[in-house]
C-alpha cells in the first residue's frame, strides 16, 4: 500500500453539505451539529466521486478516516482508488463501487484491506446520492473497524451457508417440478396406451396428444405431420395452439428443408433456436424441437415442439417426448393395419356378393328359357291329341319356341365353360399371323343386313396402312364379332355404328363407337361384370347370356391387351390395344 505519514489536517467545513446530499445555507441551525457528527464521530466516513465516464475519484474523508489512511483529506481529494490502495485492494474496492452503481442502493460488506502495512477487517456500508437527473454522481461510505479476523470469517462463512441453503432449496424445487412433470408424462403415456388398446380412432386420439403436449410443456404450438407414401412431402394433419385454432393443413416438401428432413429421416432428433423479425421494433426467439415418428418398418413422420424461449429443451423433456413418438409409431400402424383389415373384409364381402348375385342372376337365366320349354312342351302336348294335330300352325310355333330357347340356354352353358376355363384353367393362345385389315371387313360385312334391318349405319375405318399381326385368330374374332353384335344390340335406330383401326408403337388399336345411347358415369366400372345391361335400349337382350364382355375382357387380357369403355355426349366406344406380336 502508498502511505504519506502526514500531519492531520483541520476539519473541511463543507463537507457535511456533500454527505447528506444538500447544500447547506451558512447560518443553517444544524451545520454545528453535523460538523460535529463528521469530526468526533469514530466511524470513518469517506466520499467517492462517480465521473462521468464511470470511474472513481475521491472527494473527502472525516477525521476518523485521516487516521487510518495516514494521509489528509485534501491530499487524498481527487485521487483514484490505485493512488493510495496496493492493486489488489483496489480492485476489490472498485468492485464494491460498481456493484452499488449498478444496483442504485445501498449495500453493506466486509473486506480485508491494508493500511500502513497493516492488514485490518472493516465492515463498510455504501450509499449513493443522485442528482436531479437521477444520475447517481456521489458515494457516500461509513466504515467500522472489525477488531477480530475470525468475525470477518464467521460472517463469510454465514453468507457461504446461506447461499449453499439457497441454491439446495432451489435445486429442491427444481428437482419437485423435474419429478411433477415427468409423473404428468406418465400419466399421459397411459392414456394414450389405453386409447391404444380401446382402438380410439386415430384422428382424435392424434389431437388429444398435441393438445396434451402443448398444455404440459406450455408450448407455444404444438404439431405433428406425418410423410406421405415415399417421404417427399410431410403434411402437419393435427395441430394444436392456445391462441388460435386454425384447421388448415400444411404441407411441407422435404426437399425444401434437407438440412431438417434428412436427419430426421436418419430417426435423429432436430432442436434449433431461431429468432423471428415481425417488424423492426418486435423480436421473437423460439425454440423447436423435431422428434421422428417411427418404428422398425420406417419413419411415419414428425412431432413438432415450439416454445417461445431461448432455453432448450432438456434431456428429460426430450426423453418423454421419444416415449410419446413410440407410442405415435405403435397407434399409427395399428390404424394402419387396421384400414388393411377393413378394406380386405370389405374387398371380401364385395366379392361373396358379386358371387351370389352372379350365381343368383344364373339361376335366373337358367330358369326362363326352362320356364318357357316347359311352357311350350305343355300346350305341345295339348294340340297333339289322339285324333292327330289340331293346329299346324301353332304347332310350328312353339317348335320355333323350343329351339330358341334351346339355343339360348345352349350358348349360356358354353359362355359359363368358356368363363371357366378362361378364369381357372387359361390355356396359351395359338399366334398365327393375320391379314387385320381382311378380317375385320369379313366380320363387318357378315353384320351388314342385320344393321340394315335395324335401320342403324354400320361403317369401316382403316385409318393407317396396318401390318399383320400374331394373334390367336379365334380370339380375335370373338373379340371383334362380339362388340359389334353387342353395339347392334344397343343402338338405336337411325344412329352410327363405327369400327375404326389404327396402328402406333407396335401396337393394334380397335375402336366400337356407336351413337344414340349413353351409360352414366358411376355405371362404367360395371360394364364388364357378368349380366350387366346399362342400356334399355337392347332389342335383343333375350338372345344374350349377359356374360358376353366379361369374355371378351377375359379373352383381350389372355392376348396381352387391354380393353376400355367410356361414354359422353350420346355415344359409347370401346377400345381395344392389342400388341403386334404378344410376348408370353
Amino acid at each position: 500500500m502508498k502511505t504519506n505519514p502526514v500531519k492531520l489536517s483541520p476539519q473541511i467545513q463543507k463537507i457535511p453539505s456533500f454527505f447528506f446530499g444538500t447544500e447547506l445555507d451558512e447560518n443553517h441551525s444544524s451545520k454545528e451539529f453535523l460538523l460535529s457528527v463528521y469530526n468526533s464521530v469514530q466511524t470513518s466516513i469517506f466520499i467517492v466521486d462517480v465521473l462521468e465516464d464511470g470511474d472513481f475519484c475521491y472527494f473527502a474523508m472525516n477525521p476518523t478516516h485521516e487516521r487510518w489512511l495516514g494521509i489528509s483529506s485534501e491530499q487524498l481529494q481527487g485521487k483514484k482508488p490505485e493512488d493510495i490502495l496496493s492493486a489488489a485492494d483496489a480492485i476489490k474496492v472498485r468492485q464494491n463501487y460498481n456493484k452499488c452503481v449498478q444496483l442504485g442502493t445501498t449495500i453493506s460488506y466486509q473486506q480485508c484491506l491494508q493500511f500502513q502495512d497493516i492488514n485490518t477487517y472493516w465492515s463498510t456500508t455504501l450509499t449513493p446520492l443522485k442528482n436531479s437527473q437521477s444520475q447517481i454522481y456521489r458515494l457516500i461510505g461509513t466504515s467500522t473497524k472489525i477488531t477480530s479476523p475470525k468475525l470477518l470469517e464467521n460472517t463469510q462463512l454465514q453468507r457461504e451457508i446461506k447461499y449453499l441453503e439457497e441454491k439446495i432449496e432451489l435445486q429442491k424445487q427444481q428437482y419437485q417440478l423435474q419429478l411433477q412433470q415427468i409423473q404428468n408424462f406418465q400419466n399421459l403415456v397411459r392414456k394414450i396406451r389405453e386409447q391404444i388398446y380401446e382402438q380410439v380412432n386415430i384422428d382424435q386420439l392424434l389431437q388429444t396428444i398435441v393438445s396434451e403436449l402443448s398444455l404440459l410443456l406450455n408450448l407455444e404450438e404444438c404439431q405433428l405431420e406425418l410423410y406421405n407414401h415415399n417421404q417427399t412431402i410431410a403434411t402437419v394433419s393435427y395441430q394444436y395452439n392456445p391462441h388460435f385454432y386454425s384447421n388448415q393443413k400444411i404441407t411441407r416438401k422435404v426437399s425444401d428443408l434437407p438440412e431438417i428432413y434428412q436427419l430426421l429421416l436418419k430417426k435423429q432428433p432436430f432442436q434449433s433456436v431461431e429468432i423471428l423479425s415481425e417488424n423492426p421494433i418486435k423480436i421473437n426467439i423460439i425454440c423447436q424441437l423435431g422428434y421422428p415418428i417411427f418404428d422398425t418398418q420406417g419413419v411415419l413422420g414428425n412431432i413438432w415442439l415450439i416454445k417461445s424461449t431461448s432455453e432448450k429443451f432438456n434431456d428429460v423433456e426430450i426423453s418423454l417426448v421419444q416415449d410419446i413418438a413410440n407410442e405415435c409409431a405403435i397407434a399409427l400402424r395399428q390404424s394402419q393395419l387396421q384400414k388393411k383389415t377393413n378394406a380386405q373384409l370389405q374387398e371380401i364381402e364385395n366379392t361373396e356378393r358379386r358371387e351370389y348375385e352372379f350365381l343368383r342372376t344364373l339361376v335366373q337365366k337358367f330358369s326362363t328359357p326352362v320356364t318357357n320349354i316347359h311352357l311350350a312342351t305343355q300346350t305341345l302336348e295339348n294340340l297333339i291329341t289322339t285324333s292327330g294335330i289340331r293346329d299346324f300352325k301353332s304347332l310350328t310355333q312353339l317348335v320355333q319356341i323350343l329351339q330358341n330357347e334351346c339355343e339360348r340356354e345352349n350358348k349360356l352353358i358354353n359362355d359359363l365353360l368358356t368363363l371357366t376355363y378362361l378364369k381357372i384353367e387359361p390355356e396359351l393362345p395359338i399366334l398365327i399371323s393375320i391379314n387385320v385389315e381382311n378380317i375385320l371387313q369379313s366380320i363387318v360385312e357378315s353384320f351388314r343386313d342385320i344393321a340394315y334391318l335395324q335401320q342403324q349405319k354400320l361403317s369401316l375405318n382403316i385409318l393407317t396402312d396396318i401390318q399383320k399381326i400374331n394373334t390367336d385368330i379365334t380370339d380375335f374374332q370373338q373379340i371383334v364379332s362380339t362388340l359389334i353384335n353387342h353395339a347392334c344390340q344397343c343402338t338405336p335406330p337411325g344412329e352410327s355404328i363405327i369400327i375404326s383401326a389404327n396402328y402406333y408403337q407396335q401396337i393394334l388399336i380397335l375402336i366400337v363407337t356407336y351413337s344414340g345411347v349413353e351409360i352414366p358415369d358411376n355405371e362404367l366400372a360395371k360394364v364388364f361384370q357378368p349380366f350387366y345391361h346399362f342400356t334399355k335400349n337392347e332389342p335383343w337382350k333375350n338372345s344374350s347370356s349377359g356374360l358376353e364382355l366379361v369374355l371378351v375382357q377375359e379373352m383381350v387380357r389372355r392376348l396381352n391387351g387391354t380393353i376400355v369403355v367410356h361414354s359422353t355426349n350420346q355415344e359409347i366406344t370401346f377400345t381395344v390395344k392389342l400388341p403386334i406380336t404378344p410376348v408370353f
